[in-house]
């Protein structure tokens, strides 16, 4: 929890008409220290007021009406940040000094280099216990708590953006969230690209198995039936044509198969202009003929289904979509989790991202209260759909990584397109059935839940740019 908000929901339980103003009167300095860290005076008011607002509401529960907010800060922001000057020049003055004198020692230990490194070395092999994650000799648990640390510490001084801070949140939760060539700045800065960009290919070669393709000759069967396809195409000689081909297929692949005769069924035969695609439509025209052969397996009492419900293994929330494996006509656990947004949430970011948190906090509540090895959860926003692979690969660090992103066609001529997917669609589809299963040993992963809603920050400064970009 923020220090900020502690210290206002201390004042409300002890005032009897609490408000802003007075608590800036009284705590100059706690004020002073937490916005000083935004670069506008209307930023910091802001996220001062929904800092205040969120303190009441956790002391006081849900009301109607909220403390008043209003309040003159320009001149104890001022104050803040002209005191933030003068010490980093007070720093930067002493840093300056302390230089040449450095300089001097340094030289004096070159010379013992070598041996201290060894010695260092030495103590690493030592200490290093066997559930750490180590990658050419650097250990990535090791940096992933410094990463948490630090990301703990800007949750209790500044707070985070959820569009502009997602890598960090989803740290507070143990989690790495690994998306290619979208890595946060404060993971580069921690890890460094190269740390970052390795464990990514690690964990893809852990999970997808490359050697496992679409069957060659119906491939080649199957795009030459759909060579040429058009709103002209005789839709019902197509599926005729296709049902023959996968007659010698093997099951994985007569899944795919299915999700060409879904889309068949389902697209229409130009996209639709003038006129927004809402969720409900999304999920049940676009996004389902394509997931749900992926993912279903009524045969294997392995379901995919859409919802919008709460769950036990997620308290309040109500992910869009579940995949859950049944025993005895019950629901014995959940092995993945979907979110939808239609596609004219694309430029609302924070909407957006807090979709990508939800189904962190979706699996890891899951991983926490059952013995799953992975689970799979699934981002659409509008076409654009992202599957990651969710796993605990030690007791302290868990790993959201990106196992593949593509779009799902919008008309009929685009489901050709689709077909060139279909490597890693099968790929992903046999990595849910072999990952996402029960675990012979229990892993006790560490139980984080912070309270998100005190660390958040409402007012986005322009210059900061998406964590994530979904297209």
């Amino acid at each position: 929890m923020s220090d900020i908000v502690k210290v206002m929901e201390q004042f409300i339980r002890e005032t009897r008409y609490p408000n802003l103003v007075s608590f800036c009167d009284q705590n100059r300095e706690e004020v002073k220290s937490f916005i000083q860290h935004f670069e506008t005076h209307a930023v910091a008011k802001a996220n001062l007021q929904h800092k205040l607002k969120t303190a009441f509401f956790n002391v006081k529960g849900k009301r109607k009406r909220g403390p008043c907010v209003d309040v003159d800060l320009l001149t104890l922001f001022s104050e803040a940040k002209a005191e933030s000057n003068i010490a980093a020049e007070g720093w930067n003055t002493l840093s300056s000094s302390v230089t040449n004198v450095s300089r001097t020692v340094r030289d004096r230990l070159e010379n013992n280099d070598e041996e201290h490194d060894a010695a260092l070395d030495e103590e690493n092999q030592v200490r290093q216990p066997d559930d750490d994650i180590i990658l050419s000799g650097i250990n990535v648990s090791d940096r992933f708590k410094l990463y948490r640390q630090q990301s703990q510490e800007r949750s209790e001084q500044a707070g985070f953006h959820v569009d502009a801070d997602l890598h960090q949140l989803a740290a507070l939760r143990n989690v790495i969230l690994l998306k290619d060539n979208e890595y946060a700045d404060s993971q580069v800065n921690c890890f460094g690209l190269e740390t970052l960009t390795m464990l990514h290919e690690t964990l893809l070669d852990k999970y997808l198995n490359c050697q496992i393709t679409f069957e060659t000759k119906i491939f080649n069967e199957i795009t030459s039936v759909l060579r040429g396809l058009s709103v002209r195409t005789e839709r019902r000689k197509i599926k005729q044509l296709i049902n023959d081909i996968a007659k010698e297929a093997s099951d994985e692949d007569d899944k795919l198969i299915d999700i060409i005769i879904n889309c068949l069924n389902k697209l229409p035969n130009q996209e639709r202009l003038g006129d927004d695609v809402g969720e409900s439509e999304l999920i049940g025209t676009y996004l389902d003929p394509v997931l749900s052969p992926i993912f279903h397996r009524p045969e294997e009492n392995r379901h995919f289904r859409w919802l919008n419900v709460c769950l036990p293994d997620t308290e309040s929330q109500r992910p869009d979509g579940n995949i859950f494996q049944a025993e005895q006509r019950r629901i014995h656990f959940s092995t993945g989790y979907v979110e939808v947004k239609p596609d004219k949430s694309r430029c609302q970011t924070r909407i957006t991202h807090e979709d990508t948190l939800r189904l962190v906090n979706f699996c890891m509540d899951t991983l926490v209260k059952n013995n799953v090895k992975s689970m799979i959860a699934v981002q659409a926003v509008g076409y654009h759909v992202s599957v990651y692979l969710v796993s605990p690969e030690t007791i302290d660090v868990c790993v959201m990584v990106e196992l593949f992103s593509f779009n799902v066609p919008k008309c009929i001529s685009e489901l050709p397109s689709l077909i060139m997917h279909f490597d890693q669609l099968k790929r992903i589809m046999v990595a849910h059935e072999t990952h996402c299963v029960l675990s012979n040993t229990r892993k006790r992963l560490a139980v984080d839940q912070p309270s998100y809603s005190d660390m958040m920050n409402v007012k986005k400064p322009k210059n900061i740019r998406p964590s994530l970009a979904f297209k």
